[in-house]
């Protein structure tokens, strides 16, 4: 499960119809259907080919921003972005689609919309994600901590160590209730 932030919210209409819809919708920008691409080389090509007067670092950021959403953004990953000075997180629930609505193309994630009401201010560590123009993995601890109320890193630590109880319980007994 990965945290990740998006900096840049869709525009307001489309992110309260997803917000409604359970979904996470982003504009395609001329782009094509993100898992149709082979390659972040390829995405930087669609790029080139829509933005000829940008900068080639551009390029290769905004590559690198659709090759995440694309590909790495995964079911039950957790999607966190900014609306009207309030976070706003979901949960991936599907596979990443790509349809056309209202005749404008979108990039489309089923979510289910965890919490609407936590105040900006209230993850002030969350300024260095903001500061990011593409799509960023949230790694800090202690905006992970803000944000779910919990650390995910300690949550999986003591799934680990019930596992290995669990695993050592079982192995003790089937030594002593072997047959012999």
């Amino acid at each position: 499960m990965t945290f990740w932030f998006l900096p840049e919210s869709p525009p307001r209409e489309l992110l309260e119809e997803s917000l409604i819809r359970e979904e996470l919708a982003l504009p395609a920008q001329g782009l094509p259907d993100l898992s149709r691409a082979l390659s972040r080389d390829q995405i930087a090509g669609w790029l080139a080919a829509l933005m000829p007067d940008t900068l080639p670092e551009r390029i290769t950021a905004s590559a690198e921003h659709y090759w995440q959403l694309g590909h790495e953004v995964a079911l039950e990953d957790h999607i966190v972005l900014l609306h009207e000075g309030m976070l706003v997180m979901g949960e991936i629930t599907g596979v990443y689609r790509f349809e056309t609505r209202d005749a404008k193309p979108c990039h489309i994630w089923p979510v289910a919309w965890l919490r609407t009401q936590i105040p900006e201010a209230a993850v002030p560590e969350l300024r260095y994600y903001l500061s990011r123009g593409n799509i960023v993995e949230i790694k800090d601890d202690r905006v992970l901590a803000r944000i779910t109320g919990s650390t995910p890193s300690r949550r999986r630590t003591a799934v680990t160590v019930f596992k290995w109880i669990s695993i050592t319980t079982l192995i003790s007994e089937l030594i002593y209730f072997w047959p012999r």
